[in-house]
């Protein structure tokens, strides 16, 4: 019976049993189109300065800022193959050093450091290779730590900066709560 059907039917009939490969070659044409007129549908960089002294960048220039705007060519931002490679290694590395446990050596300032901010047996402090600091250690940092804070308190400024004249005279404390906990509040 196939044999008496035209052979605009046969082809037709062909054609909706494997229509993928048509589909897929039509795809490929499309993705190859498109990723040839990408560089011709990026848009210009331009910059310019307005009246306060502003410096703007975008690809649309407000009419008055048209005789001011210059084009930025934005290929000097690209990065070099040799460049990505290595902020890929970089970034591998934070990675791998993120992924590591924290050991003695990188252990918190505040663990490695006495209540002076100095690393010294002398001062009272548990140094990192000790035990954990006693109840009455604890108790005698909180007390300095606290005495420091009480220093810088009127050299805190009204945005939160601390002035340097003032705060010069203040012994610089470390916090104690990550190695003794949270203080106690006397009743």
């Amino acid at each position: 019976m196939s044999g008496s059907l035209p052979p605009l039917a046969r082809r037709r009939s062909c054609h909706t049993r494997s229509g993928a490969p048509a589909m897929a070659r039509g795809l490929v044409l499309c993705a190859g189109l498109l990723s040839a007129l990408a560089p011709a549908l990026a848009a210009d960089i331009y910059r310019w300065t307005d009246e306060s002294g502003r410096t703007h960048l975008s690809d649309v220039v407000p009419e008055r800022y048209k005789r001011s705007a210059q084009r930025v060519d934005s290929r000097q931002f690209e990065l070099s193959e040799a460049e990505r490679r290595q902020g890929e290694a970089r970034a591998a590395a934070l990675r791998q050093a993120a992924a590591t446990p924290a050991s003695a050596a990188s252990a918190p300032r505040g663990a490695r450091l006495g209540a002076g901010g100095v690393r010294s047996a002398a001062s009272g402090a548990p140094t990192a290779g000790s035990t954990a600091p006693t109840a009455e250690d604890c108790s005698m940092l909180q007390r300095q730590y606290l005495a420091s804070q009480g220093c810088f308190a009127p050299c805190r400024q009204a945005n939160g900066s601390i002035n340097a004249e003032c705060a010069a005279r203040c012994p610089q404390v470390v916090d104690p709560s990550p190695r003794c906990g949270l203080p106690t509040l006397q009743p």
